[in-house]
């Protein structure tokens, strides 16, 4: 008996380990861990019962004819959970490839109908014994009707098949390689037992492959943030493809926290990772359905899949509970709680994965006090920028994107030596876009590497032009991103010589931020164009709080004044000391001024007198387009 039982007491401890386990692994898809729990649990049902069924048999002569009472109660139990394991199984596969919730009911109601079929035959075996009985012998024979359920079992295998490999693209490798593994252990074990039926082999196989779906697929590491216990972003950006593939809806909220690390400043970094599980904790307890994502530092994203208007209302409702008051209070700390929570409809308001990146990273204006609740008006301005971004990708490829020029005017000779070359969006659909809006976007992509290519392309095609001769250079301006690039100079000069333009015709324009930062990329990239022939000027001085002494490390051919400060100046005496005091700094740095914003006789005879040396703004004209610019200096 001991022999015969020896798999069965193996694959119920190893079924107990795995779901007690299961059970204590809070931070998961719970709907979908349930499933999985419901199929270990019917699995640790089914190893009993072949246990007390194989003690009955070796035992039961003691008992005589209420040994095959026994004997049928076990069996019907066992087919029961056979009869259910197969729904379930493939059920969990819907919950992995995140369909589950997608299905309409009609699909269900289908789906379950050979489970419940062969659920009522199970349960009426007694009265018709067409499934299976035993004779008084206590020998076991199969009824005629044992066959529907091998063809249930078949049927969801199938059909769980089916799903995994159609909706493949919605699964991680992991997870893809979790479900792969445990069907083809179970295959290989029931394999095994159908041609060597004196071992008892099958539930064992089963086994397995509950252990590799709890390892690959529900215990992945990899998708936990491991602070707060909560999804990662990883995990967060695989759901949302799952979703995108199997087109489900669903409800996400925001709730950031905008002062978590200046509230427990005082606190060591246990406080803080404690409290981070708290709020996750908290967050699980709200919805047992809600999936919690720790996707950026102090913003926890809360996502309900197809669940009704009235959850999401409440959800809303318990975190302005929580957190409306201002105040938060753990392990007897009372802290000042600074909240942002914004809420969107996926896919009705968010379609796309960089709108919902967006969406994650998205800050509020801070004017709301310390609890702010934002709305799905918010997210115009995701799409504002999103449209934004989509029209200079367009103008970019469709080399329809305005590049104008800025004389910058020598005060001495009173001639135009140089151009600033800026550019202007015009789209159909947004009207004119300015360079305050579309810049900050394009530096936060790829585009800005490929906007500064555009621009010193059309300069490069400007300066072919013979009354161009009577300028030194056009100045082109040089984002932080742009130096990072490794080859930057090679696409410079590959560029400019395509066009026969020497490099000493540009002069690139970088901020006070990266003249001043000692990251290796930056030096090593400016001291290439450098040796290149390329020229520089200092953008915007003034306005950042750059380490002076490192800036005395660099040679610039100009050095650009902000506009503020002149302004400024006017009618603030500190201010004029402190712009009076900047010109003669400069000139000690052996670097010629460049005033910016210039717009009055007033400033302009004020420049003069300070002794700067080129004027930049509209009292000289506004940036113009290409061939007004070539008129302009031709005249």
């Amino acid at each position: 008996m001991i022999t015969k039982t020896a798999f069965d007491f193996c694959a119920f401890f190893v079924l107990a380990v795995c779901f007690f386990t299961g059970c204590r692994w809070k931070r998961e898809y719970v709907f979908q861990r349930k499933v999985l729990l419901g199929f270990i649990g019917l699995n640790m049902i089914l190893a009993l019962m072949s246990i007390l069924n194989q003690c009955i048999l070796y035992y039961g002569w003691k008992y005589g004819d209420d040994a095959l009472i026994l004997l049928e109660v076990t069996k019907t139990i066992a087919y029961i959970c056979n009869a259910w394991m197969p729904a379930v199984f493939s059920s969990y596969i819907l919950c992995v490839a995140g369909i589950a919730r997608a299905r309409k009911k009609l699909f269900y109601y289908i789906f379950y109908l050979p489970y419940i079929v062969c659920t009522i035959l199970v349960l009426t075996n007694p009265w018709h014994h067409k499934i299976f009985h035993y004779v008084v012998n206590r020998d076991y024979y199969r009824g005629p009707l044992a066959s529907v359920l091998f063809f249930s079992a078949l049927f969801y295998v199938i059909t769980g098949v089916y799903f995994l490999v159609r909706y493949q693209k919605a699964m991680e490798r992991q997870r893809m390689f979790g479900m792969a593994s445990a069907i083809m252990i179970a295959v290989v074990f029931a394999t095994i037992q159908y041609r060597c039926s004196y071992i008892r082999v099958e539930l064992m196989g089963v086994t397995l492959a509950c252990l590799a779906m709890l390892l690959n697929v529900e215990f992945n590491m990899n998708d936990i943030d491991t602070r707060s216990g909560c999804f990662n972003r990883r995990a967060f950006q695989a759901m949302v493809r799952r979703n995108a593939i199997a087109k489900s809806h669903y409800f996400m909220v925001s709730v950031r926290f905008t002062n978590i690390s200046n509230d427990l400043r005082q606190c060591d970094e246990d406080t803080e990772t404690r409290m981070l599980q708290y709020l996750g904790g908290y967050f699980q307890k709200l919805n047992s359905s809600l999936q919690i994502y720790y996707c950026n530092h102090g913003t926890f994203i809360l996502v309900l899949v197809n669940k009704e208007e009235r959850y999401h209302e409440r959800l809303i409702k318990d975190l302005v509970d929580m957190f409306g008051n201002g105040e938060f209070e753990f392990e007897n700390l009372k802290l000042p709680m600074a909240v942002e929570i914004c809420q969107a409809h996926v896919p009705e308001e968010l379609s796309y994965m960089y709108e919902i990146n967006e969406f994650v990273d998205f800050k509020g204006d801070g004017e709301g006090g310390q609890f702010q609740l934002y709305d799905a008006a918010v997210l115009e301005n995701i799409r504002r920028e999103n449209a934004v971004r989509t029209a200079l990708q367009s103008a970019i490829s469709e080399r329809r994107l305005d590049v104008v020029i800025q004389p910058i005017v020598d005060l001495k000779t009173g001639k135009i030596i140089a151009g600033e070359a800026l550019t202007r969006l015009r789209d159909p659909a947004l009207g004119m876009v300015y360079p305050g809006e579309f810049i900050p976007i394009a530096e936060g992509s790829n585009l800005i590497v490929e906007l500064g290519e555009y621009v010193l392309e059309e300069v490069c095609k400007l300066l072919q032009n013979h009354a161009m001769d009577a300028v030194e250079y056009v100045e082109i301006n040089l984002a932080p991103y742009q130096i990072l690039q490794s080859d930057l100079t090679a696409r410079f000069m590959e560029i400019m010589n395509r066009y026969g333009v020497g490099p000493e015709r540009i002069n690139l324009e970088i901020t006070e931020m990266v003249a001043s930062d000692d990251r290796k990329n930056y030096s090593k990239t400016l001291r290439e164009l450098r040796k290149a022939g390329f020229t520089f000027s200092l953008d915007d001085f003034g306005t950042g709080y750059s380490n002076l002494a490192r800036l005395f490390h660099h040679k610039f051919r100009n050095i650009k004044i902000d506009k503020s400060l002149l302004w400024d100046s006017s009618e603030n005496e500190i201010a004029r000391d402190f712009l009076e005091g900047m010109i003669q700094t400069i000139h000690h740095m052996d670097a010629l001024i460049i005033q910016e914003g210039v717009e009055t006789r007033e400033q302009l005879e004020y420049v003069k007198a300070q002794g700067v040396d080129y004027v930049q703004g509209y009292i000289f004209s506004k940036p113009m387009e290409i061939q007004d610019f070539i008129d302009y200096i031709t005249e």
